[in-house]
């Protein structure tokens, strides 16, 4: 499921799309600006970020910019009154869209796919290499991201060292020794189990019928490829 990170100091916005979240599409976070700020260092948002900037609460060309320099996520301003010049700054500094409070949440949703395809198009031209193709899944190793269905997957450092392990032996059977020598976390046969369980939720189209990374009972793990 996508994520839908809004930073906002008052739970307007987050309370409006929750109510027009009928189908369960997205999952919701909320950030005040300062707890947002001061967790920046978080790797990836799979969806859309929304800033919604009530009565000037914060700097929002500063906080576009550190967002900007922190990963590619499609970023919409949602501001109380439109102003020209601090859209077009906005947009310039790295946001993807600049709207009006009032826009209806069917159409504020309707610009998050707009721009989450988009910012996918872009990426995916910009790349010079052919991603490495396990069924869904698309891997491109010189940026390190993993995309299932077009859709960004946030793997941790660990998972994606696994899941390259796994493409490189495809068919074969992977051992947990063999996967904590490989991530050094010895002795910790559980810890490879839940690594495992995590990559299935973020890979696999129904994680408690593995299809891609499958258990050899007894031995360990196997990727296959149908």
């Amino acid at each position: 499921m996508e994520q839908i990170v809004i930073i906002e100091e008052h739970n307007d916005l987050f309370t409006r799309l929750q109510e027009n979240n009928r189908y369960g599409q997205y999952s919701y976070l909320n950030y005040r600006f300062r707890e947002f700020m001061q967790q920046l260092h978080m790797k990836m948002i799979i969806g859309c970020l929304l800033i919604y900037n009530k009565a000037n609460e914060t700097d929002l060309l500063t906080m576009c910019m550190r967002i900007r320099e922190k990963g590619n996520v499609p970023v919409i301003v949602v501001t109380d009154k439109y102003d020209s010049y601090e859209s077009a700054a906005c947009l310039e500094i790295g946001a993807d869209d600049y709207v009006e409070a009032t826009i209806h949440p069917r159409d504020l949703l309707a610009r998050i796919k707009a721009v989450r395809r988009r910012g996918y198009s872009l990426l995916t031209t910009n790349f010079k290499e052919h991603p490495i193709q396990v069924g869904p899944i698309s891997i491109y190793t010189s940026r390190e991201t993993v995309y299932k269905n077009k859709q960004l997957v946030d793997l941790n450092r660990r998972e994606y060292t696994i899941l390259l392990h796994f493409v490189n032996r495809i068919g074969e059977i992977v051992t947990r020794e063999e996967l904590m020598e490989l991530i050094r976390v010895n002795k910790n046969r559980r810890l490879i189990d839940i690594y495992i369980h995590s990559m299935r939720a973020k890979l696999e189209e129904h994680p408690d019928f593995p299809k891609l990374i499958r258990t050899v009972k007894g031995k360990g793990y196997r990727m296959d490829v149908e």
